[in-house]
């Protein structure tokens, strides 16, 4: 073999070490879609320099601060700590998350343990603003205090925004990459379109970031989101999500916390323009189901963005895997999931025991 020849599981080895899935993604797509063989020469030099440029500074991502962004959490660590993580030998606090696994030849997901120091990290707010935001949230114990999970939500947002982030940089990067190989070989064979390519991602993360910034400022000004709890089965994992349906400017969230041993789902909903949340609430009215009726179009759709967001879940050292092991540990690429996928995690989350 050629040395500058890889193959898929050299590939796929390399983007292992890149833990943001999102950015995996889109250097899978980029290697695979753009002229192959200067590319794959400069296979292993892109994703260290994404590695090095995830370690940068970005500046606090509230409006009007300049100040530098700290490693914050987007889900306590406190809270990891007190509702699912264990210690090790060492002392140190563990959970598991989902991550690639190359064993097969096949990319799945798989299991894999992290530390809370470490686990759902990312660059949003400065260390004044982390704190001043974020204490009592790290700190709540009433399941109730719908002022504080208020937060959580926010902090879901400024998630999404540090993610978008590196996302478009590392794009950014692929075309400054790109741009470099088409002098080298004196060539445009190719290479037009796929600048191209490369200059229609950026512009839609702009418009991502956009969006969602313009989220988070209006959410820190106002705080009107409205917010559902219900108790649910004891799933042993948590986990927070943000979906934007940018197209009515409405906002799903859903955040799974436990709280005094008890597992809670928290429902929210907030639209940047008209408040359609009496809708909303009444389509996903979970409040009075009998145990016959808790698997439903609902609760579904629910069990649904949150498979297509298992990558954000922490799990803990009980949760068992293997009567969801071929739902939750699928290839890479899966996207979809049939009605028997969906009732059988639905029926994990709302059916209680």
């Amino acid at each position: 073999m050629d040395e500058t020849e890889i193959t898929f599981s050299d590939l796929e080895n390399e983007l292992a070490k890149i833990d943001n899935p999102i950015i995996r993604s889109i250097m899978r797509d980029f290697v695979y879609s753009f002229p192959p063989d200067s590319l794959k020469k400069s296979l292993r030099e892109l994703v260290s320099n994404r590695i090095q440029h995830s370690k940068r500074n970005y500046k606090c991502i509230c409006k009007d601060c300049n100040n530098n962004a700290i490693d914050s959490h987007e889900l306590s660590k406190k809270q990891m700590e007190k509702s699912i993580a264990w210690a090790d030998k060492d002392g140190k606090f563990i959970v598991r998350i989902l991550n690639p696994n190359l064993s097969d030849g096949i990319p799945k997901f798989i299991l894999t343990e992290k530390s809370t120091k470490k686990a759902t990290v990312f660059k949003g707010y400065c260390k004044k603003h982390d704190a001043s935001l974020f204490s009592t949230l790290d700190s709540l114990v009433d399941p109730d205090n719908y002022p504080v999970i208020k937060r959580q939500f926010l902090r879901t947002i400024a998630s999404k925004i540090s993610q978008l982030r590196l996302v478009k940089s590392c794009i950014e990067e692929c075309f400054k990459e790109l741009s470099k190989e088409k002098e080298k070989t004196n060539s445009e064979k190719g290479f037009n379109d796929a600048l191209k390519k490369i200059e229609g991602k950026i512009q839609i993360y702009n418009q991502e970031i956009q969006y969602f910034q313009e989220l988070h400022d209006d959410f820190f000004e106002k705080e009107n989101i409205k917010i559902k709890r219900y108790e649910i089965n004891n799933v042993n994992f948590i986990g927070s999500i943000v979906l934007g349906l940018k197209a009515k400017k409405e906002n799903i969230f859903i955040y799974i916390a436990k709280y005094n041993n008890k597992f809670y789902l928290y429902l929210g909903y907030w639209s940047l323009e008209k408040d359609d949340s009496s809708n909303f609430f009444k389509d996903f009215d979970l409040s009075n189901l009998s145990k016959d009726e808790r698997i439903n179009d609902a609760t579904t759709l629910i069990a649904e963005m949150i498979l297509y967001n298992k990558d954000q879940l922490i799990f803990g050292f009980s949760f068992e895997l293997e009567e969801l092991e071929d739902i939750l540990c699928t290839p890479i690429t899966v996207n979809k999931y049939n009605s028997l996928e969906l009732y059988r995690f639905a029926n994990r989350i709302f059916c209680l025991d």
